[in-house]
């Protein structure tokens, strides 16, 4: 679903994932291991946010476009009204 209707991305980054399994698409990063280096949040509210991935990567250590300002879908363990801020 990248570049589905209602995204507007001014800034997108690749990151590296340093999970092992990967990272899903529409899913929050925190800062890696490295600099260059993202991975899924361990607990809530983690600190280091970087954005919402914008595809899936199924492979550690390969790249992930990272939607880092703009308007991204994002996938959440609940509902999310319209204009609702969001934390990790």
């Amino acid at each position: 679903m990248a570049g589905a209707v209602g995204q507007v991305t001014l800034l997108d980054i690749t990151y590296t994932i340093d999970d092992a399994a990967g990272v899903g698409q529409f899913v929050a990063v925190v800062q890696g291991a490295s600099d260059g280096a993202a991975k899924k949040p361990a607990a809530i509210n983690a600190a280091g946010f970087l954005g919402l991935t914008k595809t899936a990567q199924t492979r550690q250590y390969k790249g992930v476009s990272v939607a880092r300002l703009g308007i991204a879908r994002a996938l959440a363990k609940g509902a999310i009204t319209r204009g609702d801020r969001l934390n990790i």
